[in-house]
């Protein structure tokens, strides 16, 4: 078996930035990922520490890093559901045009895409597709958007599959979630907020049947990881109108969200989450989901929770 080898065209899923990367180095106390981004980090004294043992290796980009001491890998298909992981994929080696072959399958044009698009979302692969491919319905249409990334056949795949959001199907749909959950900014994904604002009864009191958890509380939390990917893009323009309002909606059902909707809320809208503590916190374990993340997003802001909270 050949040894792994470290991709070096990394790409962030959120900030959509390419991961750059140097050995010997650690976070420095006045690191930020997004102030140093873009500058010459390496040089820069005040935001680095060199590692103890000089055996780390520092990944980064403008929303986030890793320090490695080993060997991780990043294809969601092969971890753990809760397995920790940086948002970066593979974005390619070489500039890729149709045709393209993955595993078996030939990609040329649209009506490839349709033939095998249904199948998938439903937990079909190929046959010369690795075992890991398939540990989830849709699983393997990653990895072939992974491959067809920067071409039309790509966005004409994201595209369908966003399509699925909508299918009788439940499987189908969860399929659909865990594809935009990995590319979130991908062609088609904007469907994900006309869902969750007008047709989440789609996804009400039924189960994902790839991890049993609730499929609307997947579909907010894409919903929630979607915003957050378009407001930390260089080029980001506060979000997109409405998922904030979406967002606070669903908050004050107090329906059970808060532990995906309480990130965002906390992160990009604090004023008003901590205005409306009471009202979309009813029970202790919401009061203290939504004081945890205040005291991450705007921790100068903690005490009024807690004092709204606890008197």
């Amino acid at each position: 078996m050949l040894s792994p080898v470290g991709c070096n065209q990394l790409r962030c899923e959120l900030c959509q930035e390419y991961v750059t990367s140097r050995s010997g180095w650690a976070p420095g106390e006045e690191f930020d990922p997004a102030v140093a981004y873009g500058q010459n980090v390496w040089r820069t004294g005040k935001q680095f520490l060199k590692s103890a043992d000089g055996s780390g290796r520092l990944y980064l980009c403008r929303c986030t890093w890793w320090l490695e001491y080993g060997l991780s890998y990043l294809d969601s298909s092969i971890l753990d559901v809760d397995q920790d992981r940086p948002p970066w994929a593979c974005a390619g080696h070489a500039a890729t045009q149709p045709p393209v072959t993955v595993d078996g399958i030939k990609f040329a044009s649209s009506g490839d895409v349709a033939m095998v698009i249904e199948r998938a979302l439903r937990g079909w692969a190929p046959q010369k597709a690795p075992p890991e491919s398939n540990k989830f319905p849709g699983a393997w249409l990653n990895r072939a958007y992974g491959a067809l990334f920067g071409t039309e056949l790509a966005d004409t795949l994201s595209r369908a599959v966003a399509g699925a959001l909508t299918a009788d199907d439940p499987l189908a749909r969860a399929a659909a979630l865990h594809f935009l959950t990995r590319y979130p900014l991908a062609a088609g994904s904007e469907r994900l907020l006309a869902i969750a604002a007008e047709h989440r009864a789609l996804y009400r009191d039924i189960e994902d049947p790839t991890t049993l958890a609730s499929l609307e509380l997947n579909l907010l939390r894409t919903l929630g990881l979607q915003e957050r990917a378009h407001r930390v893009r260089p080029e980001g323009n506060g979000g997109r109108p409405g998922v904030i309002e979406t967002l606070r909606s669903v908050a004050l059902t107090r329906d059970g969200f808060g532990a995906v909707i309480f990130p965002v809320l906390a992160e990009f809208d604090a004023d008003w989450l901590i205005a409306h503590a009471r009202a979309v916190a009813g029970t202790e374990e919401d009061q203290v989901e939504l004081l945890d993340w205040v005291d991450i997003y705007a921790p100068d802001r903690a005490a009024d929770v807690h004092a709204v909270f606890y008197g």
